[in-house]
């Protein structure tokens, strides 16, 4: 377990750090640029085993991972586990009652992880032509949810890695909504609105919390639409 804890830590760490040098990729990078992609040595595209709906996005290479195989090994053991991430949410988030039956309630929490991986990559990957990003109202709700969780089930007194991981989470959000602003088309019509199966429950992967989202949102057609 101390491995897995581990794990799940650093990747908490190396988005943070992307929050200050890549994912908050500077206003003059052009996202909506039409020049074919040209990847650099140090990077590859990733299966469709974890980050589904991203296969074939380009992702640069790190001390943890630098093939497709080696970058889904590495998420399968840290913030795809949900053993993992209960551990590091009890021991780096000061949630003691954080458990494998509620950590479900935090939506999308696999596709925000995907999306800020591949956006913190545009630019050593020169991705930008075929940049797909994580769309703004999904990630919307993952910030949303992730603070509803650490309010309701965490410990008021928060944690350097807590107020890092959620900042980051801040500015990767607003960094795609810069994205969409730029690029003169719907959002809709380009970006990725999750990984299967979190894009068809409104972000969630665990009964029953799934199926109440999913009877919520066929409430809200029948009433509204």
């Amino acid at each position: 377990m101390k491995s897995l804890h581990f794990s799940f830590s650093l990747i908490l760490l190396i988005l943070s750090n992307l929050s200050l040098a890549q994912i908050a990729v500077d206003d003059s990078t052009n996202i909506a640029t039409t020049s074919n992609a040209v990847s650099s040595s140090s990077c590859f595209q990733l299966s469709n085993k974890v980050c589904t709906a991203w296969a074939g996005q380009w992702v640069q290479s790190s001390s943890d991972y630098n093939s497709p195989s080696s970058f889904d090994t590495f998420a399968l053991q840290s913030v795809f586990n949900d053993s993992a991430v209960t551990f590091s949410l009890q021991n780096s988030f000061n949630c003691p009652s954080a458990s494998l039956n509620n950590i479900n309630q935090i939506q999308y929490r696999l596709s925000s992880f995907c999306g800020q991986i591949i956006r913190s990559s545009i630019t050593s990957c020169r991705s930008q032509s075929t940049y797909k990003p994580f769309c703004s109202s999904s990630c919307q709700i993952a910030q949303w949810s992730m603070q509803n969780y650490l309010d309701s089930i965490c410990d008021s007194n928060s944690t350097p890695i807590r107020d890092d991981y959620m900042a980051t989470l801040s500015i990767f959000c607003s960094q795609i909504q810069s994205d969409a602003s730029r690029i003169s088309i719907n959002e809709s019509s380009y970006c990725i609105p999750g990984v299967q199966p979190e894009s068809n429950l409104c972000g969630i992967v665990f009964f029953p919390f799934s199926f109440f989202c999913s009877f919520l949102s066929l409430l809200y057609i029948y009433i509204y639409i």
